[in-house]
Formats: C-alpha cells, sequence, structure tokens
C-alpha cells in the first residue's frame, strides 16, 4: 500500500501516548493554584471517559504494534523458518502442521 495507509498504526501509537501525556498534565494540575476551576473540572471528566475506554484503546495499540512488526518481510520469513523446524522436530516424517498454521 500507500505511505498513509502504512502510516495508520503510527496515528493510533501516537493517539495513545498523546491522550496519556495530557491525562497526566490534567491530573497533576492541583485545584487550588488554576483559577479555570469549571475548565479543570471539565478537563477531568474528559479524562475520567479516558480511562474507562483505555482498554479498548490498549487493544488498539497492540493491534497496531502486531501489525507494524507483522508487516516487514523478514518477521515472515523468521516465522516460516520457525515453523518448518518446529515440524522438523515434532513431526519429522509427518505432515508440516505448524508451517501449515
Amino acid at each position: 500500500g500507500s505511505t498513509v495507509l502504512r502510516l495508520l498504526p503510527v496515528l493510533s501509537l501516537f493517539d495513545f501516548v498523546w491522550q496519556a501525556n495530557g491525562l497526566m498534565l490534567l491530573f497533576d494540575t492541583p485545584g487550588s493554584s488554576c483559577g479555570a476551576h469549571f475548565l479543570l473540572d471539565w478537563s477531568r471528566g474528559r479524562g475520567v471517559i479516558f480511562l474507562i475506554g483505555l482498554v479498548p484503546m490498549l487493544a488498539t495499540v497492540g493491534l497496531a504494534a502486531v501489525r507494524v512488526a507483522v508487516s516487514s518481510s523478514s518477521f515472515g520469513q523468521s516465522l516460516l523458518e520457525a515453523a518448518a523446524n518446529l515440524d522438523e522436530a515434532s513431526f519429522p516424517h509427518g505432515p508440516p502442521v505448524f508451517t501449515i498454521l
């Protein structure tokens, strides 16, 4: 694919890091030194909503990391070599079970 299509997993990783850093800034801001109480409460509420969605976001980040790792041809080649070695060790005269999987 195109360059833009290859950057999609990186965008998920960037979004996660950006949101996590913003969340740390929100909860590290002391309420007594900030005059904008409503804005601070609103932002902290948005941060809590982000924390609720953290588990699906971690799954998305994990899938994006796997997609980036799997997209290289050297990964595929090394995976096939490992499967062939497992087949040879497990079933020397049998079918290539791990290679098919």
